[in-house]
């Protein structure tokens, strides 16, 4: 992956802000929080949402020794949310699948789809091929065996209601020789406890279904993994997946909660059975 966000950043500015009022114009943020359009946390929700083109070049980027793309690679983004990630997949030359669980996401994701594969063609920069698949939010993917050479599947894991079960689907889905890619954030990190990432309220992640019922209905009954031990119990009920590579990010003030719960990385590789 030869393509930078800091070397083109005056063309892919014009993605990131396209999306930016997308994001305003589908009321994305309400969906989840009635925060006003000027508080804190709209603006961090509409960014991140906004931003995931940057951070997924940039991983692309520090990972493709990992992984080759090309124009006949197949790639599933799972839980895609607007696509931007989804774009910046397809700058490798792949064909990628967005499979996204909210269908006002998925209608948000298709204009700024259309609007990016436009623009970056006008510049002279070569995007794959980008299709669409709405779904219900369950265990299965709906794919055939075998489908993809790469899963991305980037903080779904606590949205699902049997995570381990999930990561087999990924694996079934997955060729022999393939690369599923899963990004992380833990329950018991200082930051998530501190303020949970999708509803910007304390200790969230670690509430129990029959608190989470009493404080309100809009909070989702989520199976967070609470340490990189949790997850790799997980991924162990996927035989046939094996982790090639764990990045934990720097923690800064709370060095000691590195090894045990933060933000990571995690590349497996479906072996050739």
């Amino acid at each position: 992956m030869n393509i930078t966000y800091k070397s083109n950043d005056h063309v892919f500015r014009a993605i990131e802000e396209k999306a930016k009022e997308l994001v305003d114009d589908f009321a994305l943020v309400e969906e989840l929080d009635a925060s006003p359009k000027v508080s804190d946390r709209y603006q961090r929700c509409r960014d991140e949402l906004s931003g995931q083109f940057a951070t997924t070049l940039n991983f692309l980027n520090e990972y493709d020794d990992f992984f080759s793309m090309n124009e006949n690679s197949q790639v599933l983004n799972v839980s895609a949310g607007i696509s931007a990630s989804s774009l910046a997949l397809a700058l490798t030359g792949a064909s990628v699948t967005s499979l996204e669980f909210a269908l006002s996401y998925g209608k948000v994701a298709r204009v700024l789809t259309e609007f990016g594969r436009a623009h970056l063609k006008q510049k002279g920069i070569f995007v794959g091929n980008i299709s669409f698949t709405d779904s219900v939010f369950t265990t299965k993917i709906p794919y055939p065996e075998q489908s993809f050479d790469l899963v991305f599947c980037s903080n779904v894991l606590e949205k699902v209601k049997k995570p381990s079960e999930f990561i087999q689907e990924l694996s079934r889905i997955t060729k022999p020789g393939g690369a599923i890619i899963v990004r992380q954030r833990f329950s018991l990190a200082p930051n998530i406890l501190r303020r949970d990432p999708h509803y910007g309220l304390p200790l969230v992640a670690v509430l129990p279904k029959s608190l989470r019922k009493i404080i309100g209905t809009k909070l989702r009954e989520e199976n967070w993994p609470m340490t990189h031990a949790h997850l790799r119990n997980w991924i162990s009920k996927a035989p046939d997946l094996q982790i090639e590579k764990w990045s934990a990010a720097n923690y800064g003030r709370w060095p000691v909660w590195k090894s045990y719960t933060a933000a990571s990385v995690i590349s497996l590789k479906k072996t050739s059975r």
